[in-house]
C-alpha cells in the first residue's frame, strides 16, 4: 500500500463537480492502493472491488494471527504480567509466594505433600534472598496451618506443606490458577 496524500485528493474532490465521479474516483484510488498487485487493470470495477475486499480480509486475518503470536511471545518473556520484581515484594508477599508454590507443587502429588530446602527457596526467587533472609521467610511461611519449618529426619531445615491441614483457600485458588512468578 502506498502512502497517500489526503491534501492532493481534497483538491481533486474540489475540482470535480459531479458527486458520482468523485465517488468513482475515490473507489478507484482505494482499489488500486489495496490491490496494487493486479496485473490486469482491465478488470471490471466489481471484480476489482472483490479483490480489494479479499485483500482487506487477508490483512485482517494476518493481523489477528500476528496479535496472537505477539501475545504468546510476551507471555514467554513474562509468563505472569502481574508478577513483581523481587526487590518490590514485601516480606508478606514473599511468604505468600512460598506458600502458593508449596501448595501448587503438593497439589500435583498424590500424597498432597511437598517440601523445600534453602536452595529451593533461593532458586524460586532467582537467587535473590540472602541466606538469613531465605531462612526467615521459610520460618514465617511455616507458621500457618498445614505448613511446618524445622529440621526433619536429621536433615537440613525444610519448609513443608501437607494439604490436608491447609485452611487458606486463597492458596488453593492460586495453585489452581498458576503460581505467581517472581521477576529477578
Amino acid at each position: 500500500m502506498s502512502d497517500l496524500d489526503p491534501e492532493k485528493f481534497r483538491n481533486i474532490d474540489e475540482m470535480e463537480d459531479n458527486p458520482d465521479a468523485r465517488f468513482h474516483n475515490a473507489v478507484n484510488v482505494l482499489i488500486s492502493n489495496l490491490a496494487p498487485d493486479l496485473e490486469d487493470r482491465r478488470m471490471g470495477p466489481n471484480e476489482q472491488a472483490a479483490h480489494a475486499v479479499n485483500t482487506i480480509t487477508e490483512i485482517a486475518a494476518e493481523n489477528e494471527r500476528l496479535k496472537e503470536r505477539v501475545g504468546k511471545l510476551e507471555a514467554e518473556l513474562n509468563p505472569n504480567p502481574d508478577s513483581k520484581p523481587y526487590k518490590e515484594l514485601g516480606r508478606d508477599e514473599k511468604v505468600q509466594k512460598l506458600r502458593e508454590y508449596l501448595v501448587s507443587m503438593a497439589s500435583s502429588r498424590h500424597s498432597g505433600k511437598f517440601a523445600m530446602e534453602y536452595n529451593d527457596v533461593v532458586a524460586l526467587f532467582d537467587g535473590q534472598p540472602s541466606p538469613g533472609h531465605a531462612y526467615d521467610l521459610m520460618e514465617i511461611a511455616g507458621n500457618a496451618d498445614g505448613f511446618a519449618f524445622k529440621e526433619f529426619d536429621d536433615r537440613t531445615n525444610q519448609l513443608r506443606v501437607n494439604l490436608d491441614d491447609v485452611n487458606d483457600e486463597t492458596l488453593f485458588h492460586a495453585a489452581n490458577n498458576g503460581v505467581s512468578e517472581v521477576e529477578g
